[in-house]
Protein backbone atom coordinates (compact mmCIF):
# COMPACT_ATOMS: atom_id res chain seq x y z
CA UNK A 1 0.00 0.00 0.00
CA UNK A 2 2.77 2.38 0.86
CA UNK A 3 4.44 1.50 -2.35
CA UNK A 4 1.65 2.47 -4.66
CA UNK A 5 1.50 5.68 -3.12
CA UNK A 6 4.62 6.63 -3.32
CA UNK A 7 4.48 5.59 -6.99
CA UNK A 8 1.02 7.96 -7.22
CA UNK A 9 2.86 10.71 -5.68
CA UNK A 10 6.01 10.13 -8.32
CA UNK A 11 3.53 10.21 -10.98
CA UNK A 12 1.62 13.37 -10.19
CA UNK A 13 5.07 15.51 -9.68
CA UNK A 14 6.01 13.72 -12.71
CA UNK A 15 2.99 14.59 -14.73
CA UNK A 16 3.06 18.48 -13.19
CA UNK A 17 6.22 19.16 -13.90
CA UNK A 18 6.25 17.96 -17.78
CA UNK A 19 3.00 19.72 -18.16
CA UNK A 20 3.99 23.22 -16.38
CA UNK A 21 7.37 22.66 -19.10
CA UNK A 22 4.95 21.96 -21.81
CA UNK A 23 2.81 24.91 -21.39
CA UNK A 24 5.75 27.34 -20.84
CA UNK A 25 7.47 26.03 -24.12
CA UNK A 26 3.80 26.40 -25.45
CA UNK A 27 3.32 29.92 -24.31
CA UNK A 28 6.86 31.29 -25.19
CA UNK A 29 5.91 30.07 -29.10
CA UNK A 30 3.14 32.68 -28.96
CA UNK A 31 4.65 35.49 -27.05
CA UNK A 32 7.73 37.59 -28.90
CA UNK A 33 10.15 36.05 -26.76
CA UNK A 34 14.15 35.90 -27.73
CA UNK A 35 13.97 32.65 -28.51
CA UNK A 36 11.13 33.30 -31.24
CA UNK A 37 12.37 35.87 -32.50
CA UNK A 38 16.00 34.08 -33.23
CA UNK A 39 13.92 31.42 -34.36
CA UNK A 40 11.66 33.60 -37.17
CA UNK A 41 15.68 35.01 -37.98
CA UNK A 42 17.15 31.42 -38.85
CA UNK A 43 14.07 31.30 -40.99
CA UNK A 44 13.89 34.75 -42.69
CA UNK A 45 17.58 33.42 -43.25
CA UNK A 46 17.20 30.48 -45.04
CA UNK A 47 14.97 31.98 -47.08
CA UNK A 48 17.29 35.01 -48.22
CA UNK A 49 19.79 32.62 -48.96
CA UNK A 50 18.35 31.37 -51.97
CA UNK A 51 18.03 35.07 -52.98
CA UNK A 52 21.96 35.43 -53.29
CA UNK A 53 24.53 36.91 -50.56
CA UNK A 54 23.26 40.34 -50.54
CA UNK A 55 19.73 39.37 -48.93
CA UNK A 56 21.53 37.91 -45.93
CA UNK A 57 21.51 40.91 -44.04
CA UNK A 58 18.27 42.18 -44.28
CA UNK A 59 17.39 39.20 -41.49
CA UNK A 60 20.05 39.96 -38.93
CA UNK A 61 18.62 43.50 -39.72
CA UNK A 62 15.36 42.64 -38.45
CA UNK A 63 16.45 41.06 -35.69
CA UNK A 64 18.15 44.09 -34.85
CA UNK A 65 15.23 46.30 -35.21
CA UNK A 66 12.98 43.91 -33.05
CA UNK A 67 15.68 44.05 -29.77
CA UNK A 68 16.32 47.41 -30.07
CA UNK A 69 12.11 47.54 -29.90
CA UNK A 70 11.68 45.24 -27.44
CA UNK A 71 14.53 46.69 -24.76
CA UNK A 72 13.56 50.02 -25.51
CA UNK A 73 16.36 51.43 -27.54
CA UNK A 74 15.73 52.62 -31.50
CA UNK A 75 18.22 51.54 -34.54
CA UNK A 76 19.20 54.17 -36.90
CA UNK A 77 20.70 52.12 -39.63
CA UNK A 78 23.92 54.05 -41.50
CA UNK A 79 26.70 53.14 -43.95
CA UNK A 80 29.87 53.04 -42.04
CA UNK A 81 33.48 54.45 -43.56
CA UNK A 82 35.93 56.27 -41.54
CA UNK A 83 35.70 59.23 -43.28
CA UNK A 84 31.29 59.11 -41.97
CA UNK A 85 31.29 58.09 -38.09
CA UNK A 86 29.19 60.54 -36.79
CA UNK A 87 25.96 60.91 -36.19
CA UNK A 88 24.04 63.12 -39.22
CA UNK A 89 22.30 65.47 -36.43
CA UNK A 90 23.91 66.57 -33.40
CA UNK A 91 21.01 65.65 -30.93
CA UNK A 92 21.12 62.14 -32.19
CA UNK A 93 22.84 59.41 -29.95
CA UNK A 94 24.20 56.61 -31.78
CA UNK A 95 24.71 54.08 -29.14
CA UNK A 96 25.97 51.36 -31.80
CA UNK A 97 26.97 50.27 -35.21
CA UNK A 98 26.33 47.36 -37.06
CA UNK A 99 28.12 45.87 -39.77
CA UNK A 100 27.65 42.82 -42.16
CA UNK A 101 30.63 41.35 -44.03
CA UNK A 102 30.92 38.51 -46.76
CA UNK A 103 30.39 35.08 -45.98
CA UNK A 104 33.46 34.63 -48.03
CA UNK A 105 36.02 36.84 -45.58
CA UNK A 106 37.39 35.91 -42.59
CA UNK A 107 35.81 37.83 -39.96
CA UNK A 108 38.79 38.47 -37.70
CA UNK A 109 41.03 39.57 -40.43
CA UNK A 110 37.78 41.96 -41.38
CA UNK A 111 37.79 43.31 -38.57
CA UNK A 112 41.26 43.70 -37.73
CA UNK A 113 41.41 45.93 -41.12
CA UNK A 114 37.87 47.96 -39.97
CA UNK A 115 39.76 48.76 -36.68
CA UNK A 116 42.45 50.02 -38.53
CA UNK A 117 40.85 52.20 -40.89
CA UNK A 118 39.13 53.85 -37.98
CA UNK A 119 35.93 52.24 -37.26
CA UNK A 120 34.12 53.24 -34.39
CA UNK A 121 34.99 51.26 -31.34
CA UNK A 122 32.36 52.33 -28.77
CA UNK A 123 29.78 48.98 -29.18
CA UNK A 124 29.80 47.66 -32.77
CA UNK A 125 28.54 44.43 -33.74
CA UNK A 126 30.52 42.89 -36.76
CA UNK A 127 28.32 39.38 -38.42
CA UNK A 128 28.43 37.29 -41.77
CA UNK A 129 25.26 35.21 -40.98
CA UNK A 130 27.90 32.21 -39.40
CA UNK A 131 29.95 34.58 -36.83
CA UNK A 132 29.29 37.22 -34.78
CA UNK A 133 31.90 39.74 -33.10
CA UNK A 134 30.82 42.10 -30.52
CA UNK A 135 33.80 45.24 -29.46
CA UNK A 136 32.87 47.47 -26.73
CA UNK A 137 35.27 50.38 -25.64
CA UNK A 138 37.72 49.28 -28.18
CA UNK A 139 37.71 45.15 -26.36
CA UNK A 140 36.53 42.37 -28.24
CA UNK A 141 33.42 41.35 -26.11
CA UNK A 142 32.27 38.33 -27.85
CA UNK A 143 32.83 35.98 -30.82
CA UNK A 144 29.80 33.74 -30.92
CA UNK A 145 29.07 30.95 -33.58
CA UNK A 146 25.38 32.14 -34.44
CA UNK A 147 23.66 28.80 -34.86
CA UNK A 148 23.42 28.71 -31.08
CA UNK A 149 20.70 30.95 -30.24
CA UNK A 150 20.79 31.55 -26.65
CA UNK A 151 24.56 33.02 -26.83
CA UNK A 152 23.37 34.82 -29.78
CA UNK A 153 20.51 36.26 -27.47
CA UNK A 154 23.52 37.01 -25.38
CA UNK A 155 25.25 39.20 -27.65
CA UNK A 156 22.53 40.70 -29.14
CA UNK A 157 21.14 42.23 -25.29
CA UNK A 158 24.73 43.42 -24.09
CA UNK A 159 24.62 45.27 -27.94
CA UNK A 160 21.25 46.84 -27.54
CA UNK A 161 21.43 47.77 -23.66
CA UNK A 162 25.18 49.50 -24.11
CA UNK A 163 24.57 52.66 -22.56
CA UNK A 164 26.94 55.00 -23.97
CA UNK A 165 26.47 57.36 -20.78
CA UNK A 166 28.46 55.07 -18.36
CA UNK A 167 31.94 55.84 -20.40
CA UNK A 168 31.55 59.35 -21.24
CA UNK A 169 34.06 61.22 -19.50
Amino acid sequence: MLANLIVAIFWTIFIIYVGSNFYTNLLAEYQNTPRRRIRRYYQELEQAARLGEAALQVPFQNLLYDYAKNYGRKMHLANLSPTSQEPTKENRVVTGQWESLSLFLDLDTEVNQRMMLGYPRQNILFENTHTAMLIQQGKKVAQIKMDDWNKLHQLLIKFVQFDPKKYSA
